[in-house]
């Protein structure tokens, strides 16, 4: 069982998110901002991290989150971002 860390703003993300990884067995936990998300990133085995996020924006959060598989998702990507 993987303990799995989901931060973005969209409920219906985190809520499809958070069931497609239950319903393999995972623990997911939640948070709408990377404030909240930061601090309940430590111990997790991968935390999925958006970029568009209100107050510090996920590519800040990012820098703070090592050691931890990210996978980084946005419904507004540029190819500045991907870089």
């Amino acid at each position: 069982m993987a303990k799995v860390l989901i931060i973005d703003d969209e409920p219906g993300v985190c809520w499809a998110l958070r069931r497609t990884f239950e319903a393999g067995g995972h623990a997911v936990e939640t948070a709408g901002t990377a404030e909240q998300g930061l601090p309940k990133a430590k111990g997790k085995d991968l935390v999925f991290l958006d970029i568009g996020l209100p107050g510090m924006n996920g590519l800040d959060a990012l820098t703070k989150l090592t050691g931890t598989p990210v996978v980084v998702i946005t419904a507004h990507g540029t190819v500045d971002n991907a870089v």
